[in-house]
């Protein structure tokens, strides 16, 4: 009835203990499936490819599995499946489609399809921005005492998701859901207890049921501890404890884990620097959706810097995040189309691309933009344009820029000449 939960509890097996071997049953699995065609098998090999438990991760095998597994009546996998297709993990991506899956796996009984279905509401993710939507799925669910979903409504309450905050409401159902064995309820509390949220403030009870549920499997509540030992408040800071419970979050598919673990290894924050683990993190936190692992993958592969060059994977990846909104990728694009790197060249789309940057303020854009103004590349020569380019870069601290408006101004290239 709860998936998420099962899977915390045999991600603590595989992560404390010796017996059973992880390999052993990656294989009991896979026979099972190869041999019998079982859907549930499918849908544990998926799992197992996603996070990579007695075999390496494998997003294409992730979406494979799932995708078998939905096709033949599981209705997990059609959630599992669905956030794929949101993520683009294995398979292209394409977030209504995704949401439309979610929708029917949740029809279908799928506890997790609803809870992603909130979360999709709540941030606009394939569906229209609806927090109200978001709070009436999480309290149909505790209303039918499903535990995930008396926790998401503590959380509405905590936090003012489609409802004003009501600290009291919010300890309130993060109380029920820790009583009915939902983690995530004993996370909510913790949050409770150390911010004074509907109950007196106690920073040393709250950390200690913080550190129960990671231990337990809950990865918000890994990812809150590295926080505070990063930063050295309520705890000691110790970035090497910080980077052991990033990992941990991030070997359990955490795509913000994933991300941070990738960057430590990257940089050697708090841990020595290994460029082939960072690459290996930044695959996992890319294939599971987050907007700068995209970005930073898609620059990997663009210039073969620390990968195998893959111009077009690389362009791929920064579409990825520069539809969602990450200026960067956005310029990244427009570089590519520029250049015919990783896509046909295209000097309209990527003139089209920079002025929209630097309508944003994207100082490197608006160096651009300028320069095609003055040179006569894509546009017609205009002066004045390129002048009002220069300025706008010059006041958003571009070097270049600040050079030409001097420039012009020395010239009286496109303004009046200045002394």
């Amino acid at each position: 009835k709860n998936v998420r939960e099962a899977q915390q509890a045999q991600n603590r097996i595989f992560e404390d203990s010796k017996v059973p071997n992880d390999k052993k049953v990656f294989e009991y699995y896979k026979k099972k499936a190869d041999e019998d065609g079982c859907p549930s098998s499918k849908y544990m090999l998926g799992y197992f490819y996603d996070v990579g438990i007695g075999t390496e991760f494998d997003a294409n095998e992730t979406y494979r599995m799932f995708s078998e597994a939905a096709a033949a009546g599981n209705v997990d996998a059609l959630y599992r499946q669905g956030l794929c297709v949101i993520r683009g993990t294995g398979t292209a991506r394409d977030r209504a489609k995704g949401f439309e899956m979610l929708k029917d796996a949740y029809a279908k009984g799928s506890v997790s399809a609803g809870c992603e279905m909130g979360r999709c509401y709540e941030h606009g993710i394939g569906v229209e921005k609806n927090s109200a939507e978001a709070l009436k799925i999480y309290s149909k669910m505790a209303d039918q005492g499903i535990s995930i979903g008396q926790y998401n409504l503590g959380r509405c309450y905590m936090d003012g998701i489609g409802t004003p905050k009501e600290p009291v409401f919010a300890h309130s159902w993060f109380s029920v859901a820790a009583a009915n064995g939902c983690i995530s309820g004993e996370y909510g509390l913790a949050r409770c207890y150390m911010g004074g949220v509907g109950v007196d403030r106690d920073k040393d009870k709250g950390l200690k049921m913080l550190e129960a549920a990671a231990e337990k499997g809950e990865t918000d509540a890994m990812i809150m501890l590295a926080q505070l030992y990063s930063k050295g408040s309520i705890v000691k800071k110790n970035a090497g404890t910080a980077g052991n419970w990033y990992r941990k979050a991030a070997t359990m598919g955490d795509p913000y884990a994933e991300f941070i673990a990738a960057e430590m290894y990257a940089n050697g924050d708090g841990i020595k620097a290994d460029p082939a683990k960072a690459v290996q993190y930044y695959e996992r936190a890319a294939e599971h959706g987050h907007m700068v692992a995209c970005h930073n993958l898609g620059v990997m592969l663009l210039s073969g810097n620390g990968i195998k060059k893959d111009e077009a994977r690389g362009f791929a990846l920064c579409g990825r995040s520069a539809e969602d909104g990450y200026m960067k990728s956005q310029f990244v694009l427009a570089d590519c189309y520029a250049k015919g790197k990783g896509t046909k060249k295209n000097f309209e789309k990527a003139l089209e691309l920079h002025q929209a940057l630097g309508e944003k303020g994207y100082g490197k854009s608006q160096l651009f933009v300028a320069e095609c103004f003055m040179e006569g590349r894509g546009v017609k020569a205009n002066d004045k344009k390129a002048f009002e380019c220069f300025l706008k870069g010059a006041e958003n601290d571009n070097v270049i820029c600040q050079y030409y408006t001097g420039y012009c101004y020395a010239n009286g290239k496109g303004t009046k000449a200045a002394a």
